[in-house]
């Protein structure tokens, strides 16, 4: 789930322009047989940046130029980036494509103009939904964000559009909730 009253704080790994869905996800051998997410880590964005998959922690933040996300349709670009535990894309612009697929699969991603200006990779970003703005903890550079609709929101609070079926479904009856965890 994507809390987007938290402020949350990450390490910047800056990418340039149309990153696209081959680069985030490339096929090929596995470089990790028998552990499918592990490999999509390993391989994700191996092309441009070959230390991403081994240095990448949970909570970093992708920010990158224009385009981010384009290509191909498959959803196994987000995958990928959610794999190496991202907690935010914010781009310059994201592909239409890349960004409906963000929403359906819970990765945070955000169009906002001036960003790739603003950071340097390795700087560490703070994200505040609530305020409106990024701001880059190195420099004190903020940009503002554009509030997402409603209905993203209520997404992105779920979990994605798989958990906001499962609600509906659960609210008329024709599937059971799902237990909350012990």
């Amino acid at each position: 789930m994507s809390d987007l009253s938290q402020t949350f704080r990450g390490r910047v790994w800056k990418l340039g322009d149309s990153v696209d869905t081959g680069q985030l996800a490339p096929g090929g051998p596995n470089l990790v047989p028998n552990d499918p997410i592990a490999d999509i880590k390993a391989k994700c964005l191996r092309t441009l940046r070959p230390e991403f998959g081994a240095q990448v922690q949970p909570g970093d933040i992708v920010v990158a130029g224009t385009n981010f996300g384009c290509g191909s349709s498959r959803s196994t670009g987000v995958v990928a980036v959610k794999a190496c535990g991202i907690q935010a894309v914010l781009a310059e612009s994201v592909s239409r494509l890349y960004l409906r697929n963000s929403v359906a699969q819970g990765l945070l991603a955000f169009n906002v103009p001036g960003i790739a200006g603003a950071v340097s990779d390795g700087d560490t970003l703070e994200v505040d939904y609530a305020a409106s703005m990024a701001r880059n903890l190195t420099t004190g550079d903020t940009i503002p964000l554009k509030r997402l609709p409603p209905t993203v929101e209520r997404i992105y609070a779920l979990g994605g559009i798989g958990p906001v079926i499962a609600q509906r479904l659960a609210a008329e009856g024709i599937f059971p909730p799902t237990p909350a965890p012990a």
